[in-house]
């Protein structure tokens, strides 16, 4: 029988027995299979057009107010009033508009940063996109070139300090340490968002 499971009540078998991850990292079948489960570990924000935003800024309840305002003196003959109203809108939606349009540019390739990760399959390291990367993979960082990873992960081994304050805004950098098969056991575990890698 054949039934639809929501991906929030899935567990790694591993979760279970206490253990983050298998001791030789996902195999390229659990990999396959996680990765069609949970797509691609990136974030693809789709950046709106100026016609789109344009339209979302002139339903705006004050500018409506300011087109009932203009309709309104042009009626009582205050032709200057209203053309001066008119000036000041159309300058403030355009500059919110290139304003709206920069922020969503740069949010938007931030979310598609991708940089290699060396990655443990089959008990074999190999380097890979970090967009491949799939729930109980388990990754090195000792030799990485890059300081920004794109991913959420557990530290397995080692320590490291990590600087979370674009997530949570603190100004000091974080120091992890290695989780515990304690914190590792299933019951624990649900807490810890989907979108989850194992890091070594």
């Amino acid at each position: 029988m054949q039934l639809f499971v929501p991906v929030s009540r899935w567990k790694d078998p591993e979760w279970s027995h206490g253990r983050a991850t298998g001791s030789s990292g996902l195999s390229l079948e659990e990999h396959k299979e996680r990765l069609q489960l949970f797509g691609e570990c990136i974030i693809d924000i789709h950046e709106k057009s100026y016609m789109c935003l344009l339209w979302e800024e002139a339903l705006n309840p004050f500018y409506v107010f300011q087109v009932a305002s203009i309709v309104i003196w042009c009626t009582e003959a205050y032709y200057y009033y209203s053309a001066a109203i008119f000036v000041i809108s159309v300058i403030s939606i355009a500059t919110t508009l290139v304003s709206t349009k920069r922020t969503t540019r740069k949010i938007s390739q931030m979310s598609r940063y991708t940089c290699p990760v060396h990655v443990l399959r089959n008990g074999i390291w190999a380097t890979v996109d970090s967009k491949t990367l799939a729930p109980g993979d388990i990754f090195r960082l000792s030799d990485a070139q890059f300081t920004v990873l794109p991913c959420e992960a557990m530290l397995l081994e080692g320590d490291c300090i990590v600087n979370e304050s674009m997530l949570t805004g603190e100004s000091i950098p974080d120091s992890k340490s290695p989780i515990t098969p304690t914190q590792s056991s299933i019951r624990q575990i649900q807490a810890i968002p989907l979108n989850l890698i194992i890091a070594q």
